[in-house]
């Protein structure tokens, strides 16, 4: 016994060098762990804030974009569509020029003037009140709206609707 109690004391035990192994085995599993956790975290944190920063960006760009738009619009409609007695085709070459294959012009009481797809069947008809933007124009306030189907062919679409007034 005396013998056995001096080795354990050298540490010449081979069950003593495996348990020792297996301690410094399972301390570097845990230290190895515990930097993949804080890594990880670290990482979820800085893709967090780099959504946040990209999501605040773009933001101020469509904010800029839509007010652009609105500006836009207003001065074209004032310049090409004040006052004039054949709408259509001014109305035409203004939407495209804005790049849309979908647009409508109203009066101040929300009957269409015109419209494009071309649909003779709405002009005249009172459809303002069923687009929120298109109420908040009449307001004489710029507003765009979510998604909503458009008049003429029912397709999903997001609009800008800007007021403008004429002397008609």
């Amino acid at each position: 016994m005396n013998k056995r109690r001096h080795a354990l004391i050298k540490g010449n035990s081979p069950r003593l060098r495996v348990a020792l192994l297996a301690l410094a085995l399972a301390a570097g599993l845990g230290v190895m762990a515990a930097g993949i956790a804080i890594t990880q975290q670290q990482t979820r944190e800085e893709i967090l804030t780099s959504f946040k920063a990209r999501g605040t960006t773009s933001a101020g760009f469509v904010s800029t974009y839509l007010s652009q738009q609105d500006a836009h619009q207003i001065e074209s409609a004032h310049e090409f569509l004040s006052g004039r007695t054949a709408l259509a085709p001014e109305f035409r070459r203004v939407a495209t020029v804005f790049g849309s294959n979908t647009a409508g012009l109203f009066d101040h009481s929300g009957r269409v003037l015109a419209i494009l797809p071309n649909s003779p069947a709405l002009l005249g008809v009172k459809v303002a009140a069923r687009y929120s933007h298109l109420t908040a124009a009449e307001a004489g306030h710029a507003a765009v709206s979510g998604v909503v189907p458009s008049a003429v062919r029912h397709e999903p679409v997001i609009a800008i609707a800007v007021p403008f007034s004429t002397p008609y």
